[in-house]
């Protein structure tokens, strides 16, 4: 007997093929964890067995722009729509600030993971552009001891 997954679940594993692939706008999950991108093949799929539903689930990304204002992203939102959304940010204070609402409020663990790896991810992005500048003043400074030997 194949395991049936809830629709939480779904969202989740459409928010990670929404991560994978940022041009798909729109994803249909059947109960058994198949996505599908078109809704007919994932009806097709569904009555292959007994009992099982389909769920269309939509790209948070899909046709927005960064998101900048704090306005747009509430916490109250399902754990599936925060993953989505939260990847849209690039203010790291911002999502400090998420961070220990989240924290203080529901303490999802998915949720918390997820703004603990953003944030670190934007972090490095910081610290590698830093890094290649740094580095090539350095191979420059080793070339200069390698001509006066």
């Amino acid at each position: 007997m194949q395991k049936k997954y809830s629709k939480s679940e779904l969202e989740k594993q459409a928010n990670v093929y929404f991560s994978e692939n940022e041009d798909v706008a729109k994803v249909f999950c059947t109960t058994d964890g198949q996505i599908f991108l078109e809704e007919n093949r994932a009806d097709l799929h569904a009555k292959s067995e007994e009992k099982m539903a389909v769920f269309a689930f939509q790209n948070p990304r899909a046709n927005e722009e960064v998101v900048e204002a704090e306005t747009e992203i509430s916490l109250k939102e399902s754990a599936g729509y925060l993953i989505g959304a939260f990847q849209l940010v690039t203010d790291v204070e911002l999502l400090k600030k998420f961070l220990a609402e989240e924290q203080e409020g529901k303490k999802r663990k998915t949720v918390l993971e997820v703004l603990e790896s953003r944030i670190a991810e934007l972090a490095t992005e910081g610290i590698e552009g830093t890094e290649d500048v740094e580095g090539s003043e350095d191979e420059g400074a080793e070339e200069g001891k390698d001509e006066t030997k």
